[in-house]
């Protein structure tokens, strides 16, 4: 599986949280909308890359930090799961959809209509081999001669 390297600053602007319930990250690269049940487990609601974003596995990486922030803000635990609300594809491909979500970690668990889900831990562990993440903002290096520099 290839992995993805973006900047956290870059993938987590524009968070909101709506008591709790309802945790969104929209901005220019991806929207995503998580809901918690009353059971504490987790519904992707939406899951969508900006259609002007060309970079690959931005939004996965970025459903990474949302669920991150989701487990430090709220009761949800990693044993709790996450399921896929209603998986719809843009183009029409809907076996390569179910595809994405289960290298991301989801199972198949019944195909008509398709459920995916799978525990919270599981995700995470999927995702953390998938993305790497810098500090923020980049370096750039300079060398002169014999000496490097880090501006």
């Amino acid at each position: 599986m290839q992995s993805y390297t973006f900047s956290k600053d870059e993938l987590f602007t524009n968070f909101d949280e709506d008591s709790n319930i309802t945790y969104t990250l929209e901005n220019d690269h991806v929207e995503i909308v998580v809901n918690i049940d009353l059971d504490g487990n987790l519904i992707l609601v939406r899951f969508y890359k900006k259609e002007q974003e060309l970079k690959k596995g931005i939004v996965r990486c970025a459903l990474l930090l949302l669920l991150e922030r989701i487990l430090t803000d709220s009761k949800v635990t990693l044993q709790h799961t996450i399921s896929v609300m209603k998986p719809t594809p843009t183009d029409g491909n809907l076996k390569r959809l179910i595809k994405m979500y289960q290298e991301m970690g989801f199972i198949l668990e019944k195909e008509d209509p398709p459920e995916l889900k799978n525990t919270i831990q599981n995700i995470i562990d999927t995702l953390k081999t998938q993305c790497n993440f810098t500090a923020g903002k980049r370096t750039k290096k300079y060398k002169h001669k014999s000496r490097s520099y880090k501006i």
